[in-house]
């Protein structure tokens, strides 16, 4: 079964923003609206119940939809690692982000695990004048997708597949970039970030 997780507005001088469109429950093991708008749990509106606890990001009006996240250096989101959140097949992740004028440097959209050896079962990473990076490290080490990022300063709709075959991200709707691999992902027990990498000390 194909598992999707959706994420609503980022920001390590990156914003992360509410989705605000129905979604199919099936398969959905994250959602993050980040409607809140105040307080330190990101409530996860899947089934599964994997909530965030967020570490120094702030809240903001001005989001894509409603109220979002607004990331410095060493913010984060962090949920709790789960039988559901262990993919290591069929995957979707789906944000809203916007990259701040000054912004620098590789930031995670999501994370979980560290780049090392069989710890990096799945990564969504933008970078400011660069590319976006869905990749996972295996034994023999993998980049994935890698098209360029969106401007800064606007808010941008991205995602990233695996269907079991092929890695794709999608910029706003377009396809960036594919990558053919078949096989599964390496699995581990560290929790999923969301403005940082999982294990790293800041973005």
């Amino acid at each position: 079964m194909k598992s999707m997780i959706v994420i609503v507005a980022i920001a390590c001088l990156l914003l992360f923003a509410a989705v605000g469109e129905a979604l199919d429950n099936e398969g959905l093991v994250l959602y993050l609206p980040f409607n809140e708008g105040s307080g330190n749990i990101a409530g996860d509106l899947s089934s599964e119940g994997n909530d965030g606890t967020i570490n120094g990001a702030a809240w903001i009006e001005d989001g894509r939809i409603g109220s979002a996240l607004s990331f410095e250096v060493g913010n984060y989101v962090g949920i709790a690692h789960s039988a559901s959140l262990s993919i290591t097949d069929e995957i979707t992740v789906m944000a809203w982000s916007n990259m701040r004028v000054g912004a620098s440097g590789e930031m995670a959209i999501v994370s979980k695990g560290t780049w090392a050896a069989n710890d990096l079962p799945y990564e969504l990473t933008v970078t400011p004048g660069g590319v976006i990076y869905w990749q996972f490290y295996d034994d023999a080490g993998r980049d994935t997708c890698s098209p360029s990022s969106p401007p800064v300063n606007e808010w941008h709709h991205i995602a990233a597949t695996y269907d079991g075959a092929i890695f794709k991200c999608y910029v706003g709707g377009a396809l960036g970039e594919e990558w053919a691999y078949t096989g599964t992902m390496p699995e581990n027990t560290a929790s999923v970030t969301i403005g940082k990498r999982s294990k790293a000390a800041d973005c």
